[in-house]
């Protein structure tokens, strides 16, 4: 659009007496108001600025303007649907990700059970609001992009994009007493190790299991530890550090339940064991991650860690099956 045809058309408009408020945060959380409110219609009066119910236009008035009052951006169930089926696919937490996903494939009262579903975990559903705020959000904006075609908004386009882990573990409390968890982790030392080794095959599943609880008997005052722990009380995850030479603390504890994972609390534990190290006078913190969890290798590389060592597993029987087969 070429600018004497903008400096035209707002002319035109402002003759018109028709103008848009500003796309403060105010105007777009009324909007969304108005955009789930299924049981009322509204329309934007651009001689006013106002959102108003369309019950509340006089008819003859609706039909003299026609222009002047908008219709609001769409937003239909099958929009809401559309979203919640969008930020299941997103969520990296595996727990809640089925859950959810099995919610909407209930057919009727769908909304309600995904709802449920979210209710179980506080992190979740504040993660679950904060993306459908922005989906909405990104409706609004294509909505009064094209509303404004004739007084082009500088501002819009997409939002970037936001890290949520703060926004998800605002109400997460950190915590350095082992002995409050002592019966956490023993269940985790005794119970829940199995399962995270489980994938893999004979005898390595042994080995690791093995490996780690050794681990869990060396565990004394000397180690840095650090919990988290959940808005409901419960223990999120843990990682733990033990002194070694030069200076040096080696991560030889970590685990993060499965309900938390894909949340960022991983990165928090990490951030938190950093600075308590340093705190104590560590210059190095070593961390060994196994092959199930090399999804944490980005975080730990975001956070300058480097690769100092890797492990590789041949299955020997295989490999002389394929030799002589």
């Amino acid at each position: 659009m070429s600018l004497d045809r903008v400096m035209r058309e707002q002319v035109e408009w402002a003759m018109e007496g028709y103008r848009l408020p500003e796309l403060s945060d105010e105007f777009v959380y009324q909007l969304i108001f108005c955009m789930e409110d299924q049981g009322t219609e509204y329309r934007m009066d651009l001689h006013s600025g106002e959102i108003v119910p369309e019950k509340d236009i006089a008819e003859g008035e609706l039909k003299k303007d026609p222009d002047r009052f908008s219709e609001l951006p769409s937003w239909e169930p099958s929009d809401g649907f559309r979203i919640m089926e969008k930020f299941v696919s997103t969520l990296r937490n595996p727990v809640f990700s089925q859950q959810l996903r099995e919610s909407l494939s209930m057919g009727r009262g769908v909304f309600r059970q995904f709802k449920n579903v979210l209710k179980q975990e506080p992190a979740v559903e504040r993660l679950w609001f904060y993306f459908k705020e922005r989906e909405m959000k990104h409706e609004i904006y294509r909505w009064y992009d094209t509303l404004s075609d004739s007084i082009r908004l500088q501002r819009l386009g997409e939002e970037p994009e936001e890290d949520t882990s703060e926004l998800i573990l605002s109400d997460f409390i950190l915590s350095y007493d082992p002995k409050r968890f002592e019966q956490e982790l023993l269940e985790i030392g005794e119970d829940l190790l199995d399962a995270e080794f489980s994938q893999l095959e004979h005898p390595l599943a042994e080995l690791f299991a093995g490996e780690y609880r050794d681990v869990w008997e060396e565990l004394d005052d000397s180690w840095v530890m650090v919990f988290l722990v959940s808005p409901s009380g419960e223990l999120a995850g843990c990682i733990g550090a033990q002194p070694a030479e030069g200076r040096t603390y080696e991560v030889k504890l970590l685990y993060v339940y499965p309900r938390f994972r894909g949340l960022g609390v991983f990165s928090l534990l990490t951030d938190a064991l950093c600075e308590r190290a340093y705190g104590l006078g560590a210059l190095q913190l070593l961390m060994r991650i196994s092959g199930k969890a090399a999804l944490l290798a980005q975080p730990l590389e975001n956070r300058g860690f480097t690769v100092v060592e890797t492990r590789y597993a041949l299955n020997l029987s295989r490999w002389s099956r394929e030799k002589n087969g």
